[in-house]
């Protein structure tokens, strides 16, 4: 049975009103997130001969093969721009949506002029996919068997282990993509702070190839937009401050990011002449280069910051800070070895790691953030951390790994112990 109730005329108008009223708090109180949509390409590029300054013996002086990331766009797909390493920095807001369509171009080029040569027409080709170590997100790793001597073989299953296998290896931490072919990769809500984006398919060989990339979240309280289609951080300036994560305690006026890594040419090599996995013979035979089948023997030759060494022409890094505003130093180790960032005559603040801001709880219960005052810190492998610090003169301040990886051996042996690049601070 149905009750019908009516209305009198004269209180219809009092009802709309309410229910108006009603409809407008519930709209104001939802939070409507967005949803980053970027298209990545990852493909190869060349490092030319000599482009190193030339190293001497310790250091064969040749072409180096590089994997990395094209920017194709935010939710656009158009022409993918150059393959770089690091690949671009992306930017999101936290509680958003971050969706990544990776196009794998990973294949031997075919090309016979342009930027890219056919200087590897051997160079190994793999699926791969997308992890970022942090954000929160479903995960499907890829099982592969391994036959009696260790060497891995076909896939076993995507996603859980089959039930009782206990022999199987993961291959990748995440769904693959396949040569040639597009995967979606998603990740949210998203939590603010620092994170690298990086290969999480055979992460040992791919992220030391140059699959990797820094993504940066920005907090509610002073987001990212999008202008005019591109990605673009808060506004921050000598007299305006944003945050680097919610609290005040983070607010910075100068946004640099230092992407730490390196490259062993032996593996390079070995993935360009496509022997790598191929064992060299057993004693007496003679091992050809190339014939790799880990990273065991990993001996980097080049440390890097932002996919570039030392050098002797050595440019700094613009717009970096002015005395006595503040710089936020967001610090990425991509490399397989531990670095010690250090800023030459510079204390640091830090104020947090791996997307996480240095907290408390008082005896009260209210939890509140804090720094910690450093020299210098470590920076594992595949580590991220933010630091602030407030420059007290004008000039350029050499940034250097306390940990001494030499950048290039021909050019500074045991020189300033790794300096990477500086940071020009202006009046």
């Amino acid at each position: 049975m149905r009750t019908h109730i009516k209305i009198p005329k004269t209180g219809r108008r009092f009802v709309l009103a309410a229910m108006l009223t009603v409809l407008v708090l519930l709209v104001g109180a939802t939070s409507y997130a967005m949803t980053w949509d970027y298209d990545l390409q990852a493909g190869i590029v060349e490092i030319p001969a000599g482009a190193y300054n030339a190293a001497g013996p310790q250091v064969p002086n040749e072409t180096i093969l590089m994997w990395g990331y094209a920017y194709c766009g935010v939710g656009t797909a158009g022409t993918c721009g150059p393959v770089t390493v690091p690949g671009p920095v992306l930017l999101a807001n936290e509680g958003d949506t971050l969706n990544i369509h990776l196009t794998n171009a990973l294949a031997p080029p075919t090309v016979t002029s342009g930027s890219i040569p056919t200087a590897f027409p051997n160079m190994v080709s793999e699926p791969t996919s997308l992890l970022i170590n942090g954000q929160p997100t479903t995960y499907a790793p890829v099982w592969v068997s391994v036959n009696q001597d260790g060497v891995p073989q076909g896939v076993v299953s995507s996603g859980s282990r089959v039930s009782g296998d206990v022999t199987s290896r993961v291959r990748s931490f995440n769904a693959e993509t396949a040569l040639n072919a597009t995967g979606v990769y998603t990740w949210g809500p998203l939590k603010p702070g620092t994170y690298l984006y990086e290969s999480g398919t055979h992460p040992a060989v791919q992220v030391q190839m140059g699959l990797y990339g820094a993504l940066k979240v920005y907090p509610k309280a002073n987001p990212a937009t999008l202008v005019a289609g591109v990605p673009t951080p808060p506004v921050s300036s000598a007299s305006v401050t944003a945050l680097a994560y919610s609290d005040a305690s983070t607010a910075f006026n100068y946004d640099v990011t230092l992407v730490f890594s390196e490259i062993d040419q032996e593996l390079h090599y070995s993935i360009a002449s496509g022997l790598y996995g191929t064992p060299p013979p057993p004693a007496p035979g003679a091992a050809v280069r190339g014939q790799r089948t880990s990273t065991v023997d990993y001996a980097p030759t080049f440390f890097l910051i932002n996919g570039k060494p030392y050098t002797s022409a050595l440019l700094p890094i613009a717009n970096a800070g002015k005395v006595n505003g503040k710089t936020l130093l967001r610090c990425l180790n991509a490399g397989l070895k531990e670095k010690t960032p250090t800023v030459l005559n510079q204390y640091l603040s830090l104020i947090a790691e791996d997307g996480s801001a240095y907290t408390y709880t008082a005896t009260n219960g209210t939890s509140h953030n804090y720094s910690k005052q450093q020299y210098s810190f470590l920076l594992p492998a595949g580590k991220t951390l933010d630091a602030l610090m407030t420059p007290g003169k004008a000039g350029n301040m050499a940034v250097f790994d306390r940990s001494l990886n030499l950048t290039n051996a021909s050019v500074s042996p045991g020189g300033m112990g790794g300096m990477l690049t500086y940071l020009q601070i202006v009046p």
